[in-house]
């Protein structure tokens, strides 16, 4: 996954875990969250929409990177001078 830190994937994974397998609706999960001091990435407490829209989001981010394959890696590197 690119653009999102590993606590930010950790926190979408462990929603989508507690919708799928737990079939938890958004304000359980919310309460779920907010009882374990769990914080969003602006540091504030969840409520049921913020978790609805991030799984709605976080799912159609999984759909775009299932279909795409790496086709070529480029890297470049600077060097100066002390």
């Amino acid at each position: 996954m690119f653009g999102l830190s590993k606590s930010r994937i950790q926190r979408l994974e462990l929603m989508l875990l507690l919708q799928e397998k737990y079939q938890m609706n958004s304000v359980q999960i919310s309460d779920f969250l907010n009882s374990n001091n769990i914080k969003t990435p602006h540091n504030k407490t969840y409520n049921h929409k913020i978790v609805w829209v991030s799984i709605m989001k976080y799912k159609k981010r999984l759909d775009r990177f299932k279909n795409d394959k790496i086709i070529d890696v480029k890297e470049r590197i600077l060097v100066e001078k002390l």
